[in-house]
């Protein structure tokens, strides 16, 4: 009994320093969308033709690349459908990180115009660690082919996960986006990652210990 509570004590450290390891999945694309209603980061405050730079009004990420706001549409970049305010455009072979100081659980924006060439990239351990998810414009808002007035390619995605740092590409131009928004998993969340982990590493004691034969 005392190693099996040893056993689960220790996997419930590990748990709490590392609670991780759910995918970031899609969890839900909304064509025509312009917001999720919540805490946005909407770049209204930034100087058009500026490059967002640490933590926004709005959001608790620090933002770091090239990418830079703009405002209407040209031949380069395009408004998402419907939005009137100013919007993050990255454009070809540009990149935009995204850095939380914690794990998140959610992460949500306005996405204009998807193209197949637009991607999204999340990270846990920073730009260099583990990779959650990868996805493509035609993955959130299908059929991906850069129409800037279909709602079929321009609308609110939204992503669950455990991740910390979001990348931003596009391989042409461009990716717009706006109205981005994120959130930290709630206590109760946390408390049942750290069950979860505990109960696998339970039954893999229980097996473990069945297994073992004794000879006199």
């Amino acid at each position: 009994m005392r190693k099996t509570l040893a056993a689960l004590t220790i996997l419930a450290g590990f748990g709490a320093l590392n609670p991780v390891s759910a995918a970031v999945v899609i969890t839900s694309t909304e064509p025509g969308v312009l917001s999720n209603g919540g805490p946005e980061v909407t770049f209204n405050n930034l100087a058009i033709g500026s490059s967002p730079s640490g933590i926004l009004t709005g959001g608790t990420g620090s933002f770091s690349g090239n990418g830079t706001i703009r405002f209407g549409t040209t031949g380069q970049y395009a408004e998402p459908f419907g939005d009137t305010s100013r919007y993050l455009a990255i454009q070809a072979g540009q990149q935009e990180v995204i850095r939380f100081a914690s794990v998140q659980n959610y992460f949500g924006f306005l996405l204009g115009s998807a193209d197949t060439y637009n991607t999204f990239v999340f990270k846990l351990g920073g730009v260099g660690g583990l990779t959650e998810g990868t996805f493509t414009g035609a993955n959130l808002l299908s059929p991906g082919n850069g129409n800037q007035f279909s709602p079929l390619t321009n609308g609110y995605v939204n992503f669950a996960g455990a991740f910390d740092t979001v990348i931003l590409g596009s391989g042409s131009n461009s990716l717009e986006i706006d109205n981005i928004s994120s959130a930290v998993p709630e206590p109760a969340t946390w408390a049942m990652m750290i069950l979860g982990f505990m109960g696998v590493g339970f039954m893999a004691y229980r097996r473990k210990g069945r297994s073992t034969f004794r000879f006199a």
